[in-house]
């Protein structure tokens, strides 16, 4: 059985092996697949180290292999990345999709989200949206607003968790994608999304990957690797000591953004993903008085957007990202990380799969032209984040990559 993974890793903690090794405890036989965000991810921020590192990781605390999720799927809102997550996978064979949830509430959430997809309530939010008193309500409260008058509010509250959020995301793609994905819901151990702690947790805390990031942040990096699995742990000091550690995590490189926004006039940002409905001409605004990224979102900042939505919004007017390319299924994968144990999958999926895996980036110019494209866009994205590194890498080292490999003979290396 194959079993695929949608994923950050930013980076793997204790609670993602609770995950995998629960998995492999009900399936013993399984080849679990990550499909893992690439160098910028879904709050519109930079990984805390690059997608290689983070996929090494995740081999350390079992998945098989490890596929890239590109930019800009990889800091789309909920909905666009579970589309592209899923699309992956269905893509390569996968037999079934794991994800978190809070609480066994698998039923309920196959439930929402076939309600999220009625065509009564579609057509009840776009009336909503349409509607002029609600221009300065945010999509995210518009539709839990209505999913609330018209579920009840215990029904709405299920969907107000990240994890679920997504679950239900994900259940939505596996319909729109007509598979037979077997869904498999496994409940959330330890600290919630996004939780970080006012006083050191313990060593055995399984605690939210904000909270690591956030000690890492503060300075205590020592700290932060008692609370990782120890092969994340060895993989983010090895990043660290190579200069390849994000040291702000909410770091978004300012001088390419405040040139951007002050240059492009807001009609041309507003064709872009994100942009739409007035927050261009906020940003363009903004950047005549930031001097900084902070600066600039704080400025920008409305009611209307949550900061992620303006994060991965600025993101998109700086790499030219619409709606229709974030809309459009991926075009490609490249793989990053893999064992022994998935070697067979991989091997059926490039022969069988319906979307390119490349194994190398070079290999970017045997791909359609659509999809060389593609790759492009999220090329530019990784040498940005290459820059914002204390020891930065160039554009041909991207291309230079290779995954690692975890054999029962070598143990982990790189081809």
């Amino acid at each position: 059985m194959t079993i695929g993974i949608i994923c950050e890793y930013n980076p793997p903690h204790k609670g993602h092996a609770y995950q995998i090794a629960e998995l492999k405890k009900r399936y013993p036989d399984c080849t679990v697949v990550c499909v893992m965000s690439g160098n910028f991810v879904q709050r519109g921020t930079p990984a805390i180290t690059d997608k290689y590192t983070r996929a090494a990781a995740a081999l350390g605390i079992g998945a098989d292999a490890v596929l890239e999720l590109p930019f800009p799927y990889s800091s789309a809102p909920a909905e666009l990345f579970a589309r592209a997550g899923v699309s992956i996978l269905a893509r390569i064979g996968i037999d079934a999709l794991c994800f978190g949830t809070e609480g066994d509430v698998l039923a309920q959430l196959k439930n929402a989200a076939g309600q999220l997809d009625s065509p009564a309530f579609e057509k009840a939010l776009a009336a909503h949206i349409a509607d002029p008193e609600n221009r300065d309500v945010g999509y995210p409260v518009l539709r839990d607003r209505l999913y609330a008058s018209l579920f009840g509010e215990e029904e709405a509250a299920l969907l107000r968790t990240p994890n679920n959020t997504l679950a239900a995301e994900y259940l939505r793609a596996i319909a729109e994608t007509k598979s037979a994905i077997l869904p498999i819901a496994i409940p959330r151990t330890g600290d919630a999304h996004d939780t970080e702690h006012t006083a050191p947790p313990a060593a055995d805390t399984v605690v939210s990957a904000s909270a690591v990031r956030a000690r890492i942040r503060d300075g205590a990096f020592d700290d932060a690797m008692t609370l990782l699995p120890p092969a994340a742990a060895q993989c983010l000091t090895e990043a660290r000591e190579a200069g390849r550690l994000c040291i702000d995590p909410a770091c978004i490189p300012g001088a390419m953004l405040l040139h951007t926004y002050r240059r492009t006039p807001p009609e041309v940002l507003a064709r872009y993903a994100g942009l739409e409905g007035g927050l261009a001409g906020r940003l363009c605004s903004a950047a005549r008085h930031a001097h900084d990224a902070a600066e600039l979102f704080s400025l920008a900042a409305t009611k209307k957007y949550t900061h992620a939505a303006i994060r991965r919004a600025a993101l998109y007017g700086c790499f030219g990202i619409t709606q229709d390319m974030l809309r459009a299924a991926p075009s490609y994968t490249v793989l990053l990380a893999y064992s022994d144990r998935a070697s067979a999958l991989l091997r059926r999926a490039k022969k069988e799969g319906t979307i390119p895996v490349l194994s190398r980036p070079a290999a970017y110019k045997k791909l359609p032209g659509d999809a060389q494209e593609a790759f492009l866009r999220s090329l530019s994205a990784d040498a940005v984040y290459g820059m914002l590194l204390p020891v930065p890498y160039a554009e041909a080292e991207l291309l230079a990559l290779t995954p690692t490999i975890r054999t029962e003979e070598r143990g982990t290396c790189k081809t």
